[in-house]
């Protein structure tokens, strides 16, 4: 057995990426919606803090609380976003109450690294992209601003490739030593919610290969690790976890299957309609439920309300779950990590098992009834996405004629 591991993410979308990616086969696997609710003492677990939208103040509570009833020897992760969106400085802060923490955010399957500190799309900082648009502020200058701590150390990718246990002994003795002045700082945008008591030092990466050595150097160092998704498979692969890769091929009769798209972004209009092409019915909250001919429907925002985003979700809420409900519940495809997470609370379900990998960021996951689930953050996928995340859970062809 494996060292217990204990992942806490600040949304659900991210919570079911780093449970796929940080399972081991044949060792039990939980995502938990309820933040308070016991801890497993083996295997992974996997929180859900739905601390993205919350204050500082509040988000270093709920990570510091389950920190606290983590059972002794389990192995902390952070899960932060890949563009510094949410708590990532309260979150770094109190895990940093408890030990050293190392800080990764890249995410270069998504073509994003991160240069002198600094999180790149491509080319472009971060900064100096729209990536923030529909955020509330502005895009922090780099990694160790996002934290509040805009003297902490970066060790840059020529140290790690030449010698990443040494570069990142170097930078904790060095992030101890100025500790008292990092610490002065704010983070980006808010106040902090405490001080850190450990050093904390942010790695550059641009690659996943430089993501595996951060990863043994953490290991090394007993540094705690703060970081994107590809971080933890990183994370994953050096300390034996392989992850779930796309998991058993789904079983039994064939259900409807209901995808809640939470974003209009061109890119998810696009995606949606691929599917309409092949005969899923196209609703909206209000609308009457329609037959389909591919068994999907697609539920999307009513584009009436769009200029209030708290009556949009409630009203895309309320009709998922009359949509979702009946006497063969379908299967549901949701894209946003806060659409998923509504959905899924307004239903009742409080926990999670991850069962694979769809593609980049999607996963799969079952409820306790039985109702297969499958996550994807709202800004990943190609047009295909929602395609292939509506086949994970549909059995294969042959079983599909089989239950008919």
């Amino acid at each position: 057995m494996h060292q217990p591991v204990l992942v806490l993410a600040d949304d659900l979308s991210g919570a079911a990426e780093a449970a796929a990616v940080l399972a081991a086969p044949g060792e039990p696997a939980t995502i938990l919606l309820d933040a308070g609710a016991p801890l497993r003492q083996a295997g992974l677990t996997v929180v859900d803090l739905h601390c993205r939208g919350v204050d500082a103040t509040e988000a270093a509570r709920r990570t510091a609380d389950a920190l606290t009833v983590a059972a002794p020897g389990t192995r902390p992760f952070l899960k932060i976003d890949s563009l510094l969106r949410g708590n990532v400085a309260a979150g770094v802060g109190a895990l940093a109450t408890h030990e050293p923490v190392v800080v990764a955010a890249a995410l270069p399957a998504a073509g994003r690294t991160v240069r002198d500190g600094v999180v790149h799309l491509g080319a472009e900082p971060l900064h100096r992209t729209a990536a923030w648009q529909l955020e509330p502020g502005s895009p922090p200058p780099d990694v160790p601003a996002a934290l509040g701590l805009p003297g902490c150390p970066v060790v840059d990718v020529r140290t790690l490739r030449r010698d990443p246990v040494a570069g990142l002994r170097t930078a904790l003795t060095r992030a101890a030593g100025a500790g008292s002045e990092a610490r002065r700082g704010r983070p980006h945008g808010v106040a902090p919610a405490a001080p850190a008591r450990h050093p904390v030092v942010v790695c550059d990466a641009a690659t996943d290969a430089d993501l595996d050595l951060i990863a043994g150097a953490v290991i090394a160092t007993g540094a705690a690790p703060a970081g994107s998704g590809a971080f933890a498979a990183a994370f994953g692969r050096v300390t034996g976890r392989p992850g779930l890769g796309a998991g058993p091929a789904p079983r039994g009769p064939v259900r409807p299957v209901l995808a809640v798209v939470g974003s209009a972004e061109p890119a998810a209009a696009r995606q949606v309609e691929l599917l309409l092409a092949e005969g899923a019915a196209d609703l909206r909250p209000g609308d009457p439920p329609r037959a389909s001919r591919s068994g999907i429907t697609v539920l999307r925002p009513d584009p009436r309300v769009a200029g209030d985003p708290v009556a949009v979700a409630e009203a895309l809420t309320r009709a998922a779950v009359t949509l979702a409900g009946g006497p063969a519940p379908p299967h549901l495809l949701l894209t946003g990590g806060e659409t998923a997470r509504r959905v899924l609370d307004a239903l009742g379900v409080d926990r999670l098992e991850p069962l694979g990998a769809v593609a980049h960021g999607a996963v799969r996951s079952r409820t306790a009834t039985g109702r297969q689930v499958v996550t994807r953050p709202g800004s990943f996928g190609d047009d295909t996405s929602l395609r292939a995340m509506a086949a994970a859970v549909l059995p294969p062809p042959t079983d599909r004629k089989a239950a008919v």
